[in-house]
């Protein structure tokens, strides 16, 4: 990893299991690593998002919480991404039926405007103690009213708009109508997506072309063999529809 010279040495990383048959490797490592050395919190994305948009299999997050609190390790769960309905789901995490002791949320929370949130159960905040007066963690842009005032619009029209279920059944199309038009794996929740084009590379050849066409897509994974879509909850499904179709013709053309 570029930056990992950077990192604390004390962060340690555990693969992100892709397949159930990667989910003992990975717990396993967790747990070897806890009990090596103190660790105080596991921190998880609950679909990795800028690793290639994958859902981990079915357990594995539960049995990670698990794991942690057996060795005294805080959950913590990264929303940043997936929170606020992107993925169909108000906060991902509820669609694997846990509660983490915190959970960080940013990005959807302001619908465009730099707001972040650090959310957790009233026993982890008490760590915190009584500031008796003293302010003990702060920040210049706490509380920010312009912030605050589009993170309630949001949530407001979240609710009203329904938003949730909308991100669920557009998800839902798109993965279909994407895979019958482009014969390519479509993997995600919700509206937040990767259309897996199958070579290490592949994705940044595509990108240039499809900003001339009007379309900001990212690449995702390791090796940007897939293209990563997260538009608005609020997107007219006829853009999606023209991006399906744009796609498919910068494919044919690369193929032939």
């Amino acid at each position: 990893a570029p930056f990992a010279a950077q990192l604390n040495p004390e962060s340690h990383f555990v693969p992100f299991p892709h397949h159930p048959s990667e989910v003992d490797r990975s717990l396993e490592t967790a747990r070897r690593i806890l009990r090596e050395r103190p660790i105080g919190a596991i921190l998880v994305e609950p679909i990795l998002g800028r690793g290639g948009i994958h859902i981990p299999p079915p357990g594995f997050l539960a049995a990670l919480q698990t794991l942690g609190a057996e060795e005294g390790a805080l959950f913590i769960v990264d929303e940043i991404f997936t929170g606020m309905g992107r993925t169909g789901s108000f906060f991902r995490i509820q669609a694997e039926g846990l509660t983490p002791d915190l959970l960080c949320l940013g990005k959807g929370l302001g619908g465009g405007m730099p707001v972040s949130a650090c959310i957790g159960s009233h026993e982890v905040m008490a760590a915190w103690g009584d500031p008796v007066g003293e302010a003990i963690h702060t920040g210049t842009f706490f509380g920010h009213p312009l912030g605050a005032a589009a993170a309630l619009a949001v949530l407001a029209s979240i609710d009203e708009r329904s938003l949730l279920k909308r991100a669920e059944e557009l998800g839902n199309r798109f993965r279909m109508k994407a895979e019958a038009r482009l014969k390519k794996s479509v993997r995600g929740a919700g509206l937040f997506l990767a259309i897996e084009l199958g070579e290490n590379g592949s994705a940044l050849r595509f990108l240039p072309k499809l900003l001339e066409r009007g379309y900001l897509v990212l690449p995702a994974g390791r090796g940007a063999s897939a293209l990563n879509l997260t538009p608005a909850l609020t997107v007219d499904e006829r853009l999606l529809d023209a991006f399906i179709d744009t796609l498919s013709e910068l494919l044919e053309r690369e193929r032939t």
